[in-house]
């Protein structure tokens, strides 16, 4: 399956009295719904970016498309109740890893240890 890069933000019910996600209206819920997308392996990678606010977050997810990505957030409650929102999507294709490198270099331009 293709994998999607997901950033998501502060939505329109974000309580600004409360500076932390865990500290927000429904957190239970959210926390319980994520870990399942993450036994799912729905969620591959993900985690909040560091510089905020805005709170934002980047999610990969492992999904046939678009479409699918979008209707199985729309169901996680925080996403449900607009205390968070998509701001991004991008279809993410892996190049390289740890386990995989598919770089291209033309050998002719590679020019390997020293002469």
């Amino acid at each position: 399956m293709p994998y999607f890069v997901v950033i998501q933000e502060q939505g329109p019910s974000w309580d600004d009295k409360k500076q932390f996600p865990w500290q927000q209206k429904g957190w239970d819920e959210h926390s319980k719904f994520i870990r399942a997308l993450v036994s799912e392996r729905f969620i591959v990678l993900g985690g909040p970016l560091k510089k905020w606010p805005p709170i934002r977050d980047l999610l990969i997810v492992d999904a046939p498309d678009e479409d699918s990505v979008r209707s199985r957030l729309a169901e996680e409650p925080f996403m449900h109740s607009g205390v968070l929102k998509i701001i991004e999507l991008y279809p993410w294709e892996i190049h390289y890893s740890l386990n995989v490198c598919v770089l291209s270099i033309p050998t002719e331009s590679y020019q390997g240890g020293s002469k």
